[in-house]
């Protein structure tokens, strides 16, 4: 029996109880080896710092604002964790993951792969962080050499059982359940001496932001049989393909279950 759920059904779980571990996350001086699923969602994400915890919220709802939080323009997708690569040794993973991040720079970086080399989700991308607190992404290669490929069919179950992933994890919360997360915080629970925590909880009463400063640093790795995505002189490299019958099968098996 077939049934039509939509998206926005509660008593779907992703596979297991933990979904700190369906959160994607980077990390300085490894090597991730991930493919994109989805396309980009845009979502309005609020951090609590009181509780430390975030808050999804519709755009058209003003409890957080009224309360004196700024929703923030947030990116999310679906992606598969295919492995990490560290000390060039390779873990295999295979978990689909939730993608969520606001730096901006992030969008644009993978915008110029989707650009450069055609849909983005088409490709097993290698992702490498100088930042860990931050986030900050140093490269992103386009694994170009099919023997290279670390995504294995068995992974795609994975895919199927958490497909659903995205919208759990992105899913807005009411204005009643707001409500009742911020009758939870309470605002004066804070070091005394911490001086940055209260200067941060002022900005946010007077309606502003502070700046956080981070530097911008290289780090190279080396690979001939991939393409580092970047703009050079406003230049793009074309890029020709191999066909591979069981590589287009695998893709095309990706791409049934996600539509």
């Amino acid at each position: 029996m077939v049934k039509e759920i939509g998206w926005d059904d509660d008593n779907v779980e992703a596979s297991g109880t933990d979904l700190t571990e369906r959160r994607y996350v980077l990390e300085a001086g490894r090597i991730d080896v991930i493919r994109i699923l989805s396309p980009c969602m845009v979502i309005d994400r609020t951090y609590i710092r009181e509780s430390g915890i975030y808050i999804t919220s519709d755009e058209n709802d003003t409890t957080l604002i009224d309360h004196g939080y700024e929703p923030k323009k947030t990116y999310a997708c679906l992606v598969l964790h295919i492995a990490s690569i560290k000390k060039k040794k390779i873990e295999k993973i295979g978990l689909t993951k939730v993608w969520i991040f606001a730096d901006k720079s992030k969008y644009v970086q993978l915008r110029e792969v989707n650009e450069a080399y055609g849909n983005i989700t088409k490709h097993e991308l290698r992702v490498t962080c100088i930042d860990s607190k931050f986030q900050k992404i140093s490269s992103i290669m386009v694994v170009m050499n099919k023997e290279k490929l670390l995504m294995e069919k068995s992974m795609v179950a994975d895919v199927k059982e958490n497909k659903g992933l995205l919208a759990l994890l992105t899913k807005s919360k009411s204005p009643k359940e707001i409500e009742e997360i911020l009758e939870g915080v309470d605002s004066n629970v804070m070091d005394e001496d911490d001086e940055e925590v209260e200067e941060e909880v002022k900005l946010k009463k007077k309606g502003k932001k502070k700046k956080v400063v981070v530097d911008d640093e290289d780090d190279d790795v080396d690979d001939d049989e991939e393409e580092v995505v970047q703009k050079k002189k406003g230049k793009k490299k074309k890029v020709v393909e191999e066909d591979d019958s069981e590589d287009a099968d695998l893709d095309a098996e990706i791409e049934a279950l996600l539509d």
